[in-house]
């Protein structure tokens, strides 16, 4: 009867440890910034990780659409890049607002709105 209920307090706090890490945030950003914001002609976006990592970096609209492919690859501790409001097939972008999207092999995902005036 004893290892019973030893086995069986085993497994709750196996259960417990494997819930509870399950729950803690994982988080790969030091630091995420766009400037200016909001923007006229163009922003530059710097990202610092906390280890290497591939990174995926886009601009997307309010509705999900993707505008502009800034940045996939190999990143050891930090990018800086710039959007010149050029999407991806080469139109000037519109006033409006837009995401910064920054995604490592598309599982954690960190956004920032920006804002083009003109």
């Amino acid at each position: 009867m004893k290892n019973v209920r030893l086995k069986l307090v085993a497994m709750l706090a196996l259960l417990v440890l494997v819930v509870g890490l399950s729950a803690i945030k994982v988080t790969f950003l030091r630091s995420f910034d766009i400037e200016p914001n909001p923007m006229d002609d163009h922003c530059r976006i710097g990202i610092t990780i906390d280890r290497p990592m591939e990174l995926n970096v886009r601009i997307e609209d309010t509705k999900g659409t993707v505008i502009k492919n800034l940045y996939y690859g190999h990143v050891l501790r930090g990018l800086t890049l710039t959007w010149d409001r050029y999407d991806n097939n080469g139109q000037y972008t519109p006033k409006g607002v837009y995401r910064v999207v920054v995604s490592t092999n598309d599982r954690y995902t960190s956004t920032m709105k920006t804002v083009i005036l003109k």
